[in-house]
């Protein structure tokens, strides 16, 4: 099972949810990241999200979560959002297309846990959790000025344009 969906939330998160079904109407994970409504996203205000969806994750705070946190986590947001599981959750927002599930041509955009379980020893640490954003923000950041813009972001996801 996949747990991008979780981690779409926390980079834009969410902004790319290759994952397991649509985000909820009214969701834009830019506007989630981009604290201060400037129109660019930086790395402190990505690291502050991140430390917060952790946190949402890691619910006995004891610094860890497992793949099964990821998972109760995932269940928990579909569930306040009124989504069913797998990829029969409502239907996509109109000019969304049909395309469900991850891009063609492999995965884009947030790592999945498993892949920010640096040590491999079954959880993901806070540290292996901003490591890992911190990757994909580096990455998203296409001209190095050390903010992603919306555009930037959907060309790191592989979209056709910038989220709304």
């Amino acid at each position: 099972m996949s747990f991008r969906f979780v981690f779409a939330a926390a980079l834009a998160a969410a902004s790319a949810a290759p994952a397991l079904a649509q985000p909820p109407r009214g969701h834009d994970p830019f506007a989630m990241l981009d604290a201060d409504g400037d129109g660019r996203v930086t790395l402190a205000e990505v690291r502050q999200h991140a430390a917060r969806m952790f946190a949402h994750v890691d619910t006995d705070g004891d610094g860890r979560a497992s793949l099964a946190d990821f998972e109760a986590a995932h269940r928990k947001m579909r569930a306040e959002h009124g989504m069913r599981g797998g990829h029969d959750g409502p239907p996509p927002p109109p000019g969304a297309g049909e395309h469900r599930g991850p891009p063609p041509g492999g995965h884009r955009g947030p790592p999945p846990p498993e892949a920010l379980d640096a040590d491999k020893d079954g959880v993901v640490t806070l540290a292996e959790f901003t490591a890992g954003i911190e990757r994909h923000f580096a990455s998203a950041d296409s001209n190095g000025d050390g903010a992603v813009t919306r555009d930037e972001m959907a060309a790191a996801h592989g979209r056709d344009g910038p989220p709304r």
